[in-house]
């Protein structure tokens, strides 16, 4: 009885409350003459034009909607993408700066480079987690001033929390509601590139390590802010494949990398190699940020290239994702719900776990492969085959996920951690002398990177409320980073070449994210029958809901919203990366 009356009060919430919501707000503004509240009041119009035009999903033309998906595709995954290569390859210039020289040229001992190679990681949290950029402001001033007082190394050591500073306080994601999400983005990632050239100019462990804190900083609102592109304009069951899209170019950048490693081994210049592997990354990485600045959208209302009525079945087309429209206000009682939800915790988790394996690999795959016989060259070629791989293993995922049954992402999911597991056993049980074999066995512990793309997808999927997507996606990334943060100090100098540690941290990690996969999908199924049980009520109530405009583009949350079913629907074949 206390939970049908629960379920009573949720559903006069939803059509007696839930009536005036965000939408039909902004539309009873039109009146005021403040330029700001003209601008929303249109933007309303144009989402309620949408659903006028096209009331349900049926009304679609399923022939200009492939059409648009596809003008979609090439405006949209393309940008994100080479991001992404540039967002990799950075991690691999310090790797590759490690076998060209940066270790003897900034004389760094014990276990300063894998300070290095967490602290771009840990700082990054820094903007995402401070509460305005006055904050950050502060925290850069003040980390400079320990630089020129030559306190950061002993500050760096006694002090593992450092990252943490402002863990209580309010993330960057919002700051990105609050303005255009292309337009932060494109700053952030020019500011990113910029710093990263600067690197080149380091002379001592404490500048460079500085720089990395500052270019880790402008670097942290990439990936939310993908996954929010991502979700705006794609419906649930084309998300998946979209991420894979973009993440896909992952593996390129690990290949690009080797590529770009290779090249720089070559240049007989008046610098050392590895300062032109900072300074030409920077440089295209500061120049794709402008070309985000102007080429990204920052809405669906003015996404430019596009005629009206291509942004109106734009906007209608994600009517049935339920998980509400775009706002710029921040909703705090969603970042509540989003902090109390336990399965935000379990993503947190999740980032966790699935990315201690990365950040090892990312900054000391040449140095494991140099210990298997390579010199510097044979080892930075070496490195093409393993981001292909990576690329490999992704399209499969996004294959495999296409053709499972409904509700099997998690399964799918859990299904490409076996390989890397696999591929961790072999190389540390292979003889020291077997380096094919060991070679090969390291290429295959990159399965793991489809499995945690399909639990990216989740995210995207299942959590309504703008505040709260935004809350969320910074939370797994969040633990992802201090997954990235703990993974090198797993890789020990005193057991290099073969790291054994560190491949066994990668091992241990592997298993657990296996078993996080199963408890996810028991998860999802318990919040299946939960909405189920929900809508029954609502039926008994002669309050039949639909996938309906009223809670389409409403602004509420997974929890609020009795309309959407957790874990994945099952895109067709017109719908897979048309």
């Amino acid at each position: 009885m206390a939970e049908t009356s629960s379920l009573d009060k949720n559903a006069t919430e939803l059509y007696e409350v839930r009536q005036s919501d965000d939408i039909e707000r902004e539309a009873e503004a039109a009146h005021h003459i403040d330029r700001k509240d003209i601008h929303v009041s249109a933007h309303a119009e144009l989402y309620r034009e949408a659903l006028e035009r096209y009331p349900t999903d049926d009304s679609i033309d399923r022939v200009a909607e492939k059409k648009l998906v596809r003008k979609l595709d090439w405006r949209i995954i393309p940008l994100l993408g080479v991001c992404y290569f540039f967002y990799y390859v950075d991690k691999t210039t310090l790797s590759y700066a490690a076998i060209y020289g940066v270790k003897e040229d900034l004389n760094l001992k014990g276990d300063d480079y894998s300070w290095l190679s967490s602290i771009c990681t840990s700082f990054d949290r820094l903007l995402r987690w401070s509460t305005a950029h006055m904050l950050t402001l502060i925290s850069h001033i003040s980390l400079l001033w320990m630089v020129s007082m030559g306190e950061l190394h002993t500050t760096l050591r006694n002090n593992d929390q450092v990252s943490l500073i402002v863990e209580q306080a309010i993330p960057s994601n919002l700051i990105m509601q609050r303005l255009p999400p292309a337009y932060y983005l494109g700053f952030n990632i020019f500011m990113w590139g910029a710093l990263l050239m600067c690197e080149a100019a380091a002379r001592k462990f404490a500048g460079l390590a500085a720089l990395r804190v500052l270019s880790g900083a402008f670097e942290a609102i990439a990936d939310p802010a993908f996954m929010l592109f991502v979700s705006t304009y794609y419906r649930q069951e084309q998300q998946p494949s979209r991420i894979s899209a973009y993440y896909l170019w992952n593996g390129i950048g690990v290949a690009g990398g080797g590529l770009i490693g290779y090249g720089i081994g070559n240049i007989e210049g008046a610098l050392a190699s590895w300062r032109y592997e900072f300074i030409i990354v920077g440089a295209f990485c500061a120049a794709w940020g402008i070309i985000m600045w102007f080429a990204l959208p920052n809405s669906p209302t003015t996404f430019w290239g596009f005629s009206h009525e291509e942004k109106l079945l734009m906007i209608a087309r994600v009517r049935s994702n339920q998980t509400g429209v775009e706002q710029n206000r921040v909703n705090w009682g969603q970042i509540r719900e989003a902090f109390l939800d336990y399965k935000t915790h379990l993503f947190l988790f999740f980032g966790f776990i699935a990315n201690i394996p990365n950040g090892g690999i990312s900054n000391f795959s040449t140095l494991v492969i140099q210990g298997l016989g390579y010199d510097e060259l044979g080892t930075s070629l070496l490195g093409i085959p393993q981001g292909v791989i990576i690329v490999i293993w992704i399209v499969l995922g996004a294959v495999a996920n296409h053709f499972a049954p409904k509700n099997s992402r998690t399964l799918v999911a859990g299904a490409f951690m076996l390989p890397t597991i696999a591929g961790g056993l072999g190389f540390l049980l292979a003889p020291d002398d077997a380096y094919v074999g060991r070679l090969i066995c390291f290429y295959m512990t990159g399965s793991y990177q489809a499995s945690f793309i399909m639990t990216l997808s989740l995210i995207t999927s299942n959590v309504g409320g703008q505040s709260k997507k935004m809350i969320v996606s910074g939370i797994i990334w969040f633990g992802a980073c201090v997954g990235n943060i703990a993974s090198p100090f797993f890789y020990k100098e005193d057991e290099a070449p073969n790291y054994t540690e560190g491949i066994g941290s990668l091992l241990a990690a592997n298993i657990i994210e296996l078993l996080m996969c199963i408890v996810f999908r028991f998860v999802f199924a318990w919040e299946n029958k939960r909405k189920e049980k929900q809508r029954a009520a609502l039926r008994e109530n002669g309050r039949e809901i639909q996938a309906s405009n009223e809670t389409a583009f409403s602004d509420m949350t997974d929890k609020e919203n009795p309309n959407p079913e957790p874990d994945d629907p099952k895109e067709t074949d017109a719908d897979w990366l048309n």
